[in-house]
């Protein structure tokens, strides 16, 4: 069966909406049997290095214990030789091992080697892009349009759709930095964000996921303006063509308190897009929103933009982007204001846990796997960071 491969990741460094530390998250994939983790901080790229250095120090212990059972091996192959010469006319006195049994270790050290070379993990490098509804320059906190979940009026060109990317190599890594770079020194208007127009200029070598119900396709869908979805599906896919993936989410809750509206609306999203994959030829992928190491965790969560929130909203620009919703019976440091979205399932599960993955036997599985090979392995932050960054 293959192995589960989160796609979509947030660690402490999207800042006031994840928790997770990168060698947590490492750590519980490969506790779990999970060899590869994208890493997709919301509008930043700031723990791609860590992510890189952590899976190369976790790789370095496999690569010790695979060099001490080939010694192992050496030592056992040289032993075998021996007694093949010294008794292979005689049998082999009480208290040396047998040839059978010889041989038996040296079948057992390669099996264990075998495994330890399925076990080396794959760093991901990605981003969950912020892409502005018209372009990275329109900055006017005056136009306001309709949000489809809420209903409620909000700024237009306020943070962007949703939008996940992640380097299929170094061209893409590449395109990624200066999508990045380019979203804060141009593009920054409450959250750092991109363009179509951008996109066109520096989609080389990236693979791109349609993200969560933020998405541009997701929300379009959610608006009730299915044409304008189909609009958007069939842009990226002239973009991104084969490297463009439609992806499916399923946060199912019963948590007290709960946004318990989010898993009909991924559900009204999903038959959509798994309508548009049928017609267009276009592939999907299961994916889990994680913002914690642990399921436990998503209470701590709440602290985060607990911090940075009055009762009557966010104290500063920095926080502004989260939607703050009264809770009865519930209190943050903030009075009884905190974002219900930190109740759902959004910890790092397992691949019996996961609620998007459907059946192992399924499409959006399998094409997870296929995607995770389409990727490249070996990163090396020293490879690509300036020198003053890079590891010394």
């Amino acid at each position: 069966m293959p192995y589960f491969t989160h796609l979509h990741v947030h660690s402490h460094f999207s800042i006031l909406d994840g928790m997770s530390k990168v060698p947590d998250l490492i750590g519980k994939c490969k506790r779990n049997g999970m060899y590869a983790m994208a890493l997709t901080d919301h509008g930043n790229m700031f723990g791609i290095k860590e992510l890189v250095d952590n899976a190369k120090k976790e790789n370095g212990k496999v690569k010790d214990k695979i060099k001490e059972l080939e010694a192992h091996k050496t030592e056992l192959e040289g032993q075998l030789k021996e007694v093949e010469e010294k008794y292979s006319n005689t049998t082999v006195p009480e208290g040396t091992p047998s040839l059978s049994d010889i041989k038996e270790s040296i079948d057992s050290t390669d099996a264990q080697i075998a495994t330890l070379k399925t076990q080396f993990f794959k760093p991901i490098i990605g981003i969950e892009a912020y892409c502005a509804h018209r372009t990275l320059y329109d900055k006017d906190a005056n136009v306001k349009e309709r949000d489809p979940e809420t209903g409620r009026e909000r700024i237009a060109d306020r943070s962007g759709w949703h939008l996940i990317l992640l380097a299929k190599n170094k061209t893409g890594y590449r395109n990624l930095c200066k999508l990045s770079s380019i979203a804060f020194t141009d593009g920054y208007f409450y959250s750092p964000r991109i363009d179509h127009n951008l996109l066109e200029q520096y989609h080389q070598g990236i693979i791109c996921c349609s993200a969560c119900i933020g998405g541009e396709i997701p929300q379009k869908i959610l608006k009730g303006d299915i044409a304008a979805a189909e609009e958007a599906v069939l842009w990226f896919k002239r973009l991104f063509g084969d490297d463009f993936y439609l992806e499916l989410q399923r946060h199912k809750t019963d948590k007290p308190n709960a946004a318990y509206d989010t898993y009909p609306k991924q559900q009204k999203v999903n038959a959509v897009l798994v309508e548009f994959a049928r017609k267009h030829d276009i592939k999907i992928v299961a994916t889990n929103d994680v913002h914690f190491v642990e399921e436990e965790h998503g209470e701590d969560g709440n602290i985060l933009p607990g911090d940075c929130h009055g009762p009557n909203g966010p104290r500063n620009e920095l926080c502004s982007d989260f939607v703050i919703l009264p809770v009865r019976g519930r209190r943050s440091g903030c009075g009884d204001h905190f974002p219900r979205h930190w109740d759902r399932d959004l910890f790092l599960c397992t691949r019996r846990r996961t609620p998007c993955a459907g059946s192992p036997k399924g499409p959006a599985w399998r094409r997870r796997a296929a995607l995770r090979r389409r990727l490249h392995r070996d990163w090396n932050s020293n490879r690509f960071l300036p020198r003053r960054f890079a590891a010394r």
